[in-house]
């Protein structure tokens, strides 16, 4: 009898392993279609889905993607190689001491230890033989880091092609030069070492540089293509989002800084392939201009050196210039920056030098007068005479954030965001954005807006805003996300007669195609919501503080009795039926409770309703109504309830009036953020396989009403909101986007 054959492993095709290494890194990828809900967990161990849903979760966490692909990595050698580039594709820097590993990792050498003079050139002498041969020796005697002198190779070109850490070409001195042995030969044929002869990113440039340029120049001599094991390339997506330094000085560094400018700096010289970057307020003082250079000025043509004539000498300035121009030609162009909380003067004294220092700024020049139907021109039309136009510009960036970046100056503020053309995504909340950027942005041609957010810009007019939504042509007819938001202390600067007008003109609220809006501090009353268009798209609607600007910008004949809770009702019931989400903090006179006399000068509002008639109101005149089907009683087999008659879920009240619900009613639950925030939440309508389904109790979205229900007695954790007001720009979710750490605290936690 025969023994039974031994099964030989084999291994899988390298196509398959790093096709599995991507579907777990897209597990992780938002949806572009969002449930606008909150990652409910643990739900992962079912599929992640792209429909609008929240059970099963319409994607993974990402620290659940990032240890999957770890774990790959320790499979086998295989899998290793497939996962290592889907594993760095992302970084999320949180802790100091993880910035410090990833420091050494991606860029090997601390600032101290770097070698001094390492320049690497390439030779080839020849030889007395007949044939040429290549001469490889030790770096310097001076370094750290000695090499003996039996180390030297003498090698013919005919074994060029075994060997791969020789690379060889001609040299037309026939000089003797060093290279570097950690510039030849991957770190994987050498064990590791700290201390090791290492050179900085742009002597590794020129290194390659000089291969790939003598590789042309000889097309008939075979030169290995050298293997950096270094990650940065890798690398595309790196955030400070969840960085702390809180209480880390006890316990790493003496008391220092962590993030560096140097460090920074050095850290994105490494990554030529990084697209997204996004800094918060405990690193903004590492951002200097050297560092918004190696960000923005990517991917950029490069015209060669500047001629200076017949026997110039170029300094040794000069030349590092130009080399980090030619290698930053190389690299790959920034989709996305989010600089949200840097509001320190130290960041604006940055962006000021950088705005500086590459000639950013505005011209004017005059306005040509727009064409009519009948082929004549306009001469009547109200159109300024001169228009901005920006000097330089930066094509490759497309979504943009500035929340509450509010202490750089208006001039270097617009300068900076009209130098990019290609933008899809703008947040200018809480910045000194002036109506000469509002004509800029309408000027430039090649914009194409989808998400626009100017929150509690003091220094807009309502002028600007209805000009540029309204005249803005092709930059803003195509918004889905817009912002208007103010509030007490910073009403929107919208007047009654301009709101009027967007409302009736605006093509992005004519064509009905708005998924997000935000018109908290204006004076939007009954009469503006009669003029509204169809809205079929709107899923999350802001009516917070609603007349809070009416004493600034109205007389007393402005002064209108506000919205209602039918209002609202019938505005939802008849024109958007699909809203998911509605803000109504201080609003109507139900839920807060209190009237104003009718004095021309408004006196301090009196308490007129109790608790239980501001609950009764809420629910009797809003939520059933909207949220709960007719009654219709029918006999035959088939019959099936009908649907409610709109969407809404999600209902954001003020403290007071949540303290008037108690614990709520008929499955609503009250969910409050980290922060000042709060939500009146129907725990049993739940987005299940792309469908909304209400009154759940058991099967599936059972786990996301008990999730709720959690959240109502415990607390919620960070990231858990609905209607964002920051834009998310790093995935380019927008005002859909999902957020925690810091972040997440702008978008869901501030109720400012």
């Amino acid at each position: 009898m025969k023994p039974s054959a031994i099964p030989v492993k084999r291994p899988f095709p390298v196509d398959i392993l790093e096709a599995i290494a991507a579907a777990v890194f897209d597990a992780a990828l938002p949806c572009p279609s969002s449930p606008l809900d909150p990652l409910y967990l643990p739900n992962t161990a079912n599929m992640p889905t792209s429909s609008p849903s929240a059970f099963p979760a319409p994607h993974w966490s990402e620290p659940v993607a990032r240890k999957t692909l770890a774990n790959m990595c320790l499979v086998s050698k295989d899998f290793y190689y497939a996962a290592k580039p889907w594993l760095w594709r992302r970084i999320e820097v949180n802790l100091p001491r993880n910035w410090l590993r990833l420091l050494d990792e991606i860029c090997g050498e601390d600032e101290e230890h770097t070698p001094p003079q390492v320049i690497p050139t390439i030779l080839m002498p020849v030889s007395t033989d007949g044939y040429p041969h290549l001469v490889v020796t030790s770096p310097p005697s001076s370094l750290s880091t000695p090499v003996p002198d039996n180390n030297v190779a003498m090698l013919s070109t005919k074994r060029v092609t075994q060997l791969a850490n020789v690379i060889t070409m001609p040299d037309k001195d026939m000089r003797k030069r060093t290279v570097p042995l950690d510039l030849l030969s991957p770190g994987v044929s050498r064990d590791p070492s700290p201390r090791r002869l290492r050179a900085r990113s742009p002597g590794r440039w020129r290194f390659i540089r000089d291969v790939n340029r003598r590789i042309h120049a000889e097309p008939g001599l075979y030169v290995p293509t050298p293997v950096y094991s270094r990650p940065g390339r890798y690398v595309r997506h790196l955030d400070f989002n969840h960085f702390r330094t809180i209480s880390m000085r006890h316990f790493v560094g003496d008391g220092t800084r962590f993030v560096t400018e140097a460090r920074l700096e050095r850290l994105l010289k490494e990554m030529p392939n990084l697209r997204v970057f996004g800094a918060t307020e405990l690193i903004e003082s590492a951002v200097s201009a050297n560092v918004l250079a190696e960000l923005i000025l990517r991917g950029l043509p490069y015209n060669g050196a500047p001629v200076r004539g017949r026997g110039a000498v170029r300094l040794k300035h000069e030349m590092e210039e130009a080399d980090d121009e030619e290698r930053r030609a190389e690299y790959k162009p920034l989709e996305a920056l989010d600089f949200c909380g840097c509001a320190s003067p130290i960041f604006a004294t940055s962006l000021q030098q950088f705005v500086k220092e590459t000639g950013l700024g505005l011209s004017y020049k005059p306005a040509q007068p727009k064409r009519l139907a009948s082929g004549h021109f306009n001469g009547h039309a109200k159109e300024p005479s001169l228009i901005p136009v920006p000097l330089r510009t930066f094509p490759g960036l497309r979504r943009l954030c500035l929340d509450g970046v509010a202490s750089v100056s208006p001039d270097i503020l617009s300068a900076f965001v009209c130098s990019f053309p290609s933008l899809t995504h703008l947040d200018l909340a809480s910045t000194c954005c002036t109506p000469t950027l509002l004509q800029a942005l309408a000027a430039t041609p090649t914009i194409r807006l989808h998400s626009l957010s100017l929150s509690r810009c003091s220094r807009l007019t309502s002028e600007s805003i209805t000009d540029f939504l309204i005249d803005g042509g092709a930059v803003t007819e195509g918004i889905r996300e817009l912002s208007l938001y103010g509030d007490a202390t910073a009403p929107c600067p919208l007047t009654r007669w301009d709101l009027g007008r967007i409302v009736t003109e605006a093509k992005c609220f004519i064509r009905g195609q708005l998924e997000y809006l935000d018109l908290s501090g204006s004076a939007l009353d009954k009469s503006h919501l009669a003029g509204f268009s169809p809205q079929p798209s709107l899923r999350s609607l802001g009516l917070n503080f609603l007349g809070a600007n009416i004493s600034m910008h109205e007389g007393t004949e402005g002064r209108t009795e506000g919205l209602t809770l039918g209002d609202i009702r019938d505005f939802l019931f008849n024109k958007a039926p699909n809203v998911e989400i509605v803000t109504l903090v201080g609003s109507t006179p139900e839920l807060t409770g209190t009237i104003h006399d009718g004095s021309p000068h408004a006196s301090p509002a009196k308490l007129t309703a109790s608790k239980g008639a501001i609950s009764i109101a809420l629910h009797s005149q809003l939520l059933l109504p909207l949220c709960v089907p007719a009654c219709i009683s029918s006999d035959s087999p088939n019959y099936s309830p009908p649907e409610p008659p709109t969407r809404l879920r999600v209902v954001e009240l003020s403290a007071f009036t949540l303290s008037c619900l108690g614990t709520g009613a008929f499955g609503w639950k009250i969910v409050k953020s980290r922060g000042g925030r709060a939500w009146y939440v129907d725990s049993t309508a739940v987005w299940a396989d792309g469908a909304l389904r209400r009154g759940v109790q058991e099967g599936k979205g059972k786990e996301v009403r008990v999730c709720l229900e959690r959240w109502a007695c415990e607390g919620s954790p960070h990231g858990v909101g609905w209607h964002a007001r920051k834009m998310e720009v790093l995935h380019g979710q927008g005002m859909f986007g999902r957020e925690d750490g810091l972040y997440g605290a702008v978008s869901f936690a501030y109720a400012g």
